[in-house]
């Protein structure tokens, strides 16, 4: 099947689908009108030949050229992006460093720290084989530091898209019957291989330490979000969707979210070292040298395949916005370069510099020639 590619361009995949259909009104009518006038001039050429063949050349003009303009501008649209982030590892302490004000590297930071806190099995799994190790090898990238980083950013995906969906479809006024929430006991096997997702969304009733965080007294009040004295992190998953819209995961490893109007594929990876953090941000933001810290590589991919029907009614489009909303929060969440724009790391770097060279009494030296002097004889 043909498709339309469009890479890191305009992310409202749905909201134009009705300005594309009121184009092809445009065009087929449009169209209409040209056969009309190419009707009347035909009509003398058409004294000089049999009616039987006037007819047939008429009918194959006129509807050739609608039939490949619906075909061209209904045909499945595939949308693809991807997001570049990054990660950064203290290489001394094999740990995740926080970067204040980017959610993917803090969030990584909080989700690890808590599943080493309840299960240290995972911590050991993370030191026999790190990150540094696995990737000075190109033949061996399967490591246990690296299959856990690349689940570990997977959830932080479906924590994001949890949110994101919540959000969505709880605020804007959407009918219950046509939604579905998929828990943890919805879920398919396949997606609690997850083991931060397996480990965060357990029963708390099921695991120690959590003896003192039962369910909020009140009615109508449910447990969502809580930690242990240790550490353990618990969080009640919930994800919604459109009642016609299913979840699952794919042989590639991506998750794959299927619905009437459109199917959203996305994966998560951490595929080795060389990530979107400026040079310079390591030493000046975080505190840490270029030889004692490493910048990881997160890319997350997301293909919308959006199906657009010529007599697909606007709720059923109101209900695949939702998509518009995840790419945005995505992108805001992992976006390296969204992270340093915002923070405004230029400026930012620029002035610890002028300061810097302040502080250690340097002088601006100026740069012009002194004008020569000639030797009066």
């Amino acid at each position: 099947m043909a498709k339309d590619r469009q890479l890191n361009g305009s992310r409202r995949v749905i909201s134009d689908i009705p300005g594309i259909r009121a184009s092809l009104t445009e065009v087929v009518l449009l169209t209409l009108a040209v056969a009309f006038g190419v009707n009347l001039v035909s009509t003398v050429l058409s004294s000089w030949m049999p009616q039987w063949l006037t007819l047939t050349i008429g009918a194959v003009l006129g509807l050739v050229p609608i039939i490949y303009v619906a075909w061209n501008r209904l045909k499945a649209v595939v949308y693809e992006t991807q997001i570049e982030g990054f990660l950064v590892l203290d290489k001394e302490a094999n740990e995740l460093l926080e970067v204040p004000e980017y959610d993917l590297a803090d969030d990584a930071v909080r989700y690890l720290s808590a599943a080493f806190a309840e299960n240290p099995a995972l911590r050991r799994q993370w030191d026999e084989e790190p990150l540094m190790n696995n990737w000075h090898k190109s033949a061996n990238r399967g490591g246990l530091g690296d299959r856990l980083v690349n689940e570990l950013v997977e959830y932080i995906v479906l924590d994001r898209l949890s949110m994101t969906l919540s959000a969505h479809f709880n605020s804007t006024g959407f009918s219950e019957d046509k939604l579905r929430t998929y828990r943890r006991a919805d879920l398919p096997d396949i997606l609690l291989k997850n083991r931060f997702l397996e480990l965060f969304s357990r029963d708390i009733a099921d695991r120690d330490g959590f003896e003192h965080a039962g369910e909020p007294s009140g009615e109508g009040w449910t447990l969502v979000a809580t930690s242990s004295s240790a550490g353990a992190y618990y969080q009640r998953f919930e994800l919604i969707l459109p009642s016609d819209s299913t979840i699952k995961r794919t042989e590639d490893n991506d998750l794959l979210i299927e619905g009437p109007t459109l199917t959203a594929r996305i994966s998560a990876s951490v595929p080795g070292y060389g990530g979107k953090a400026p040079s310079a941000l390591r030493r000046l933001y975080l505190g840490h040298s270029g030889w004692d810290s490493h910048d990881l590589s997160v890319q997350i991919d997301v293909q919308v395949k959006i199906k657009r029907q010529l007599f697909l009614r606007r709720e059923a489009l109101r209900y695949s916005v939702w998509i518009e909303d995840v790419l945005e929060d995505l992108a805001e969440s992992f976006s390296g370069d969204r992270f340093v724009s915002r923070i405004q790391w230029p400026l930012l770097e620029a002035a610890v510099q002028v300061f810097d060279r302040d502080a250690r009494g340097h002088h601006i030296r100026s740069t012009a020639k002194s004008p020569k002097t000639e030797s009066s004889k």
